[in-house]
């Protein structure tokens, strides 16, 4: 039961970045957002991410905790 909540939780947050990149970065970029704004922050986010899967290893891949 807890894979199955995993997997709906990552569903979600996949859905909400895809949005943001297919929705919110043209519309923040065509309201005059600047992408040298933009990017040190999408870098960040982006080592972040990296460090996490590294970390913990893909979101869909199970867990060798413990074992």
């Amino acid at each position: 039961m807890a894979s199955e909540s995993n997997h709906g939780r990552f569903g979600l947050v996949a859905f909400a970045v895809l949005h943001l990149l297919c929705c919110g970065l043209p519309l923040l970029l065509a309201s005059g957002l600047s992408l040298t704004y933009l990017t040190p922050h999408l870098a960040v986010i982006g080592l972040v991410g990296f460090a996490w899967y590294l970390k913990r290893g893909c979101a869909t891949c199970p867990r060798h905790e413990g074992r």
